[in-house]
């Protein structure tokens, strides 16, 4: 098994295991060409993996129904009931009368039906191949298949530098900087602040008057938004982001905190609803959120008959009615974008 640094700062370590199988299977067709007048369909014999033999296949030839002069080529499964995995890649060929690969197609495919390939070829080019009479066929297929999940049943040696630096900001010993919020105090090191947030290095280099007095009033963050900013500053972690994102998004955003503002998108993403759903789209607009913008639209249009009738889509109307005309180009272009097809014409 592998080994764990022992710097690496996780709670569990767990390992997936695939495993790569591969089947391969030649099946020659004698008397192909002499046969074909009287016989429309060949099965061949049904091979496996050396390793699964739950993997059980055959590959099954027939003259076309539906495209005169042309052949199709099947690959069934044995025991459709087996549990298969979701995807398998192949590459089917013909080879030539010196076992050269033809006409070589190799695609990925759902493995979910019992006929799961199907490949159309010309008689012409099929019988053109044929060695004294003799189709030859080549089949190679690639799976992955799940093997397990573990977790490593050992305990894991974490890194002490968020726990030491936790501490450091928590006993307030050798702090240079003195923080206020709500009137509350919160004692810091200006290196370490520095080191965190830009706003907060531009504020301690340069001779601003809070750098002179080494103390600075914050109006516009509550000491407990605060108390939880400055634990993610010392040791990244956040323990009240579920009741804080919102607050904590903004402050983030403030003091170019990008790991936190991260952090509190996603859970602001969780959290959309119909009561929040308005806000949090012109707060993400406010703080240049994309990704929370985006969501914050689909949720609205998704739920437009819900939404449409609270207080804040209401006062939205008055005073960001540009983000309702966001959101209606949205569901026009999404509509736009379904009728059309990938090569860019209507339906």
């Amino acid at each position: 098994m592998s080994s764990i640094p022992k710097e690496f700062l996780t709670e569990n370590y767990c390992f997936t295991h695939y495993e790569i199988i591969k089947i391969n299977c030649t099946w020659v067709l004698r008397n192909f060409l002499s046969c074909s007048d009287i016989i429309d369909e060949w099965k061949s014999p049904i091979f496996s993996s050396n390793v699964y033999e739950e993997y059980k296949f055959s590959l099954y030839v027939k003259r076309s129904t539906s495209y005169a002069d042309f052949v199709e080529f099947f690959l069934i499964y044995s025991d459709p009931s087996e549990i298969l995995e979701p995807k398998l890649k192949y590459k089917l060929s013909i080879l030539n009368e010196k076992q050269e690969e033809k006409y070589a197609h190799t695609a990925t495919i759902k493995a979910d039906t019992t006929n799961t390939m199907r490949k159309i070829h010309s008689l012409k080019i099929v019988n053109d191949l044929l060695c004294e009479d003799k189709l030859t066929i080549c089949f190679e297929m690639t799976v992955a298949k799940f093997i397990n999940i573990t977790r490593l049943p050992i305990a894991i040696t974490k890194s002490e530098l968020n726990k030491d630096l936790g501490m450091l900001f928590q006993n307030g010993k050798l702090t240079d900087f003195i923080l206020v919020a709500d009137g509350k105090e919160f004692h810091v090191h200006k290196a370490i602040l520095a080191a965190r947030s830009e706003v907060f290095a531009v504020m301690f280099e340069h001779e601003m008057q809070e750098n002179k007095l080494n103390r600075v009033e914050i109006t516009d963050i509550d000491a407990e938004v605060m108390q939880e900013m400055l634990q993610f500053i010392y040791t990244g972690v956040v323990t009240k982001l579920y009741q804080m994102a919102k607050f904590l998004f903004v402050a983030a955003d403030k003091y170019a905190l990008d790991g936190l503002k991260e952090m509190c998108e996603k859970k602001l993403c969780e959290q959309l609803s119909v009561e929040v759903a308005v806000d949090t789209l012109i707060l993400a607009d406010r703080h240049s959120a994309f990704e929370l913008k985006e969501k914050a639209i689909k949720f609205i249009n998704e739920n437009s008959i819900e939404v449409v009738k609270t207080e804040d889509w209401k006062n939205m109307q008055k005073t960001h009615a540009y983000l309702i005309v966001e959101a209606y180009q949205r569901i026009v272009n999404e509509s736009n974008t379904k009728g059309t097809n990938t090569n860019g014409n209507k339906k």
